[in-house]
């Protein structure tokens, strides 16, 4: 899952803030509510000086306000004020209103932008104590839970605000927002997904919910709406780098690589030490066949970072661009670094194979099958043995040992969900059944690769005929091939 910038403390409570104390004197609600408003106004376009500024108005209208008062110290101090002037203040008002939630609320939101987190959430718990219903305190304490890496907690506040009536659709949709990424990061995508959903609809429209929700999208696959999201939040801030990252998976995905390219090229410009978006744009270079610019900036990737996988995936674009001499080389490093890598072991035994080095080569598959034994036979279908199967299958065909062959290939059937490869590894047993002198055999897999799918039919009818005579004749050392693909290994990749 990708990490996401914390939305700000400050802007969220500034565009959430109601200030307005259901016991205020009727007294004061005309100018005094139209300062606390004005201040509410101010708050929603982030403007922390505005803010104060009403809140400043505020308090020369009723001097004894709680609300006035805590919101002047707290965003006096937002908006750039002295620290220690600030703590004063709202440390006189607590002292004078011991049982005033609105005083412990700023009071709290004050200790949490000072790093006194444990005191700000005991003034919040006192407060919420005094007051359950008071929002404010509830968004905030949900802030300082996030900062305490308590997100469970942190989802219950905002789930309990969600529940209370008295908020405008901005202040909901907000709500939804920073739910949603509590959810992301939890790695609840649906609640996630369905929070932004939530929040667009009540007019939320920050690139955060953008990217957030692009992100999110990409985890569950959904690549083109992913892309259409992270878009939008680009159109907010074009240098934003993990935007650009993540809409070049969500392109990537799609095979739209040069469009991926494009986006891991800007994000380069503007983050050029970064090994991830090297790294990125070294796979899209590889998809779209531009193997060379793949090689220098996986070098590049090793010159930042060098990793066994790093190397492993350099030495794979020299394997393709047929320079297996400098993958092996390439691999042989990866393996000093890290001598447990499955998928390393396989792509050199490819790269040995081609150079006829075949005692070595089968060295390595093997290597590669003991390594990766938690992919063994029905779990596998990822990187690792099933490949090493495959391969060190093909290159006992080549050498003639179709028993060891036949072994592996019935290990890769075991492994393989796919209907259609399943289809060509019958068809690749029964060639090495016929090679074996195992007419039966190989008339049995013909048949079943014909009944997986039909472009076996055809292969299946020409060689039928002379199967069963084979059979009638019990032609055990029969060593005729029927047609057949070439048997070639192929390496592995890390994305």
């Amino acid at each position: 899952m990708s990490a996401h910038n914390r939305y700000s403390a400050f802007s969220f409570v500034l565009c959430c803030t109601v200030f307005i104390s259901s016991s205020m004197s009727m007294a004061f609600a005309g100018a005094y509510e139209d300062e606390i408003l004005k201040a509410e106004q101010a708050a929603v376009n982030a403007d922390v000086g505005a803010a104060r500024d009403h809140f400043l108005k505020a308090k020369t209208l009723d001097a004894l306000a709680v609300e006035a008062q805590g919101g002047l110290a707290f965003y006096s101090f937002a908006a750039g004020g002295r620290k220690e002037d600030s703590a004063k203040l709202l440390d006189e008002l607590v002292s004078k209103n011991p049982r005033s939630p609105e005083a412990l609320m700023y009071r709290g939101m004050f200790y949490s932008e000072t790093g006194k987190i444990d005191d700000s959430l005991n003034d919040l718990n006192a407060a919420l104590k005094l007051k359950p219903n008071l929002t404010n305190a509830l968004r905030y304490r949900a802030f300082v839970y996030e900062k305490k890496n308590q997100p469970l907690h942190a989802i219950d506040d905002f789930s309990s605000v969600l529940k209370m009536s008295s908020k405008t659709r901005l202040e909901n949709g907000m709500d939804y927002f920073l739910r949603g990424r509590l959810f992301f990061s939890l790695n609840n995508i649906p609640a996630a997904i369905a929070d932004f959903d939530a929040a667009e609809k009540l007019s939320v429209y920050v690139p955060e919910l953008y990217k957030s929700r692009g992100m999110a999208k990409v985890d569950v696959k959904l690549y083109s709406e992913a892309e259409a999201d992270l878009t939008k939040a680009l159109e907010f801030d074009k240098s934003d780098v993990s935007a650009l990252f993540s809409r070049s998976e969500a392109l990537f995905q799609q095979r739209k690589f040069d469009k991926a390219i494009e986006d891991l090229s800007v994000a380069i410009k503007l983050s050029p030490l970064s090994p991830e978006i090297y790294a990125k744009r070294a796979h899209a270079l590889r998809a779209s066949g531009k193997l060379k610019e793949a090689v220098s900036d996986f070098e590049k990737v090793i010159e930042l970072r060098g990793t066994a996988s790093d190397y492993t995936n350099v030495g794979m674009v020299y394997a393709l661009l047929g320079n297996n001499t400098e993958a092996i080389a390439a691999y042989d490093k990866s393996i000093a670094k890290d001598p447990k890598i499955a998928m390393t072991y396989n792509n050199r035994g490819t790269s040995l194979s081609a150079l006829n080095q075949m005692d070595r080569a089968l060295a390595d598959y093997t290597r590669a099958i003991e390594l990766d034994s938690a992919y063994s036979r029905k779990k596998a279908g990822g990187v690792g043995s099933e490949f090493a199967f495959a391969n060190r299958a093909r290159l006992y065909s080549r050498l003639n040992r179709h028993e060891e062959a036949i072994a592996d290939i019935s290990n890769v059937i075991a492994c393989r969900p796919v209907v259609s490869d399943i289809s060509s590894w019958f068809y690749f047993r029964a060639s090495e059944y016929w090679k074996k002198g195992e007419p039966i055999n190989a008339f049995q897999d013909f048949l079943r690769a014909a009944w997986l799918l039909p472009k076996w039919i055809l292969v299946t009818l020409i060689v039928a005929p002379v199967a069963l005579i084979a059979i009638l004749f019990s032609a055990r050392k029969f060593k005729r091939s029927p047609p057949g693909q070439q048997a070639i290994e192929v390496p592995v990749s890390s994305s």
